[in-house]
């Protein structure tokens, strides 16, 4: 992984603090079947040109375990297509 697209544990403690549930299923943590919580990129980093910006609060989002693995999935699928390469100016 990129070390411009890890989120600090500051900011990941602080997004947690303010969105507690799933933006997808709106489970939370002690929801049976959601194992963690995850932060997640609104739009991925190789979307941003400023490596700062891709961590902005406005593009981080709450989800739970499950819906973050399919949403990486598709993301994954979604790169592959576009080549999978982030362009170095």
């Amino acid at each position: 992984m990129e070390e411009r697209s890890r989120i600090s544990a500051k900011a990941r403690f602080e997004q947690l603090e303010r969105q507690g549930r799933c933006e997808i299923c709106r489970r939370d943590a002690d929801h049976p079947d959601v194992r963690y919580m995850e932060v997640d990129h609104i739009e991925s980093f190789v979307d941003y040109e400023d490596p700062d910006a891709v961590n902005d609060p406005a593009n981080l989002r709450t989800l739970c375990n499950e819906c973050h693995h399919g949403k990486s999935a598709s993301d994954n699928i979604a790169n592959r297509r576009r080549g999978g390469q982030i362009e170095d100016e």
